[in-house]
Formats: structure tokens, sequence, C-alpha cells
């Protein structure tokens, strides 16, 4: 058991450098979705050893024992969801996204530590998502019009009076 939950321990590890590789590409909703799948991650796998099932004729000594080498792998794992959905979420509120992925962060913060976040019904928030908002056309060049044209030429006039 120590080896497979090692093991699974580092394979987590390298699926959360590549969600944090996303994060490089600076798209709002990949970088939220992406920093709320590290946190969730860990969480998951800090649920699923949780859920391990004690095997059947163990001393109470030998069952301390099992439930303290768990303890060594679940709370790290917490530890990380817990650190990972946090800058996860100072990420998103730096760059004043907040969209269904920020909420999931937000509320498995307080899933995790409901003291220092609490629900946000009980601080009066409410999500809404909106549609995302359409990208302007490119322009094709710089284009003045011609009172512009008119109004620069006025003022290199007088500068040449002057």
């Amino acid at each position: 058991m120590l080896f497979r939950s090692e093991h699974k321990s580092e394979l987590l590890g390298r699926a959360a450098r590549i969600f944090a590789d996303v994060v490089g590409f600076e798209v709002a909703e990949w970088v939220t979705a992406s920093l709320f799948q590290i946190g969730r991650s860990y969480e998951l796998f800090a649920e699923a050893m949780r859920a391990f099932e004690l095997p059947e004729g163990l001393t109470e000594e030998e069952e301390q024992v099992y439930f303290d080498q768990l303890a060594r792998f679940i709370v790290p794992m917490e530890e990380r969801a817990l650190e990972a959905f946090e800058g996860g979420y100072l990420r998103a509120l730096e760059l004043r996204i907040f969209n269904r992925w920020t909420a999931q962060i937000r509320e498995a913060l307080t899933r995790l530590n409901d003291v220092q976040y609490p629900a946000l019904r009980e601080t009066g928030g409410q999500t809404v998502e909106a549609a995302p908002i359409a990208q302007p056309e490119f322009l094709g060049g710089l284009r003045r019009d011609a009172a512009a044209d008119e109004e620069e030429d006025t003022e290199t006039e007088g500068e040449e009076e002057s």
C-alpha cells in the first residue's frame, strides 16, 4: 500500500504540473478551470484514501499504525488541495475573473476551511454566469477622419509662425 500511495502521489504531482502549464495560456476560462482541477485532484485523492477499508484481523495497535500511515498521505494532500484552491482563488481575483470555475474554487475553499472561507451565501454574494464579451474587430491600420487632419494642420501652422 505504501508504494502504491507514493506512486499515485507522484502521478498526481505530474498532473498538477500539466494543469499549471495551462495557466500560462492566460485564457480566463482555462486559467480558472485549470486552477480548480489542480486543487480538486488533490482533494479527491485525499477523499479516496480516507475511504480505504480497514483490513480484517488487525489488533487495536495495528489499526492505529494503519491509520497513522494513511494520515502521512492524507494530511499533505488536503494541505496541497487547500493551497491550490487558495492560489487559484487569489489568481482569479487578480485577473478579475468570476465564472463557474471561480465559484467552484470558492465552494471548495469552504469545504476545506469553512472558518476562513465561509459560504458565499452567508456573506450575501450570489454568482451569475454571463456570456463572454465579444472580441472587437482588428483594425486594418490607422484611420483618421478629415476633421482630425484639418485640426492637426491648423496646429502645425500656428507652431511654425511662432
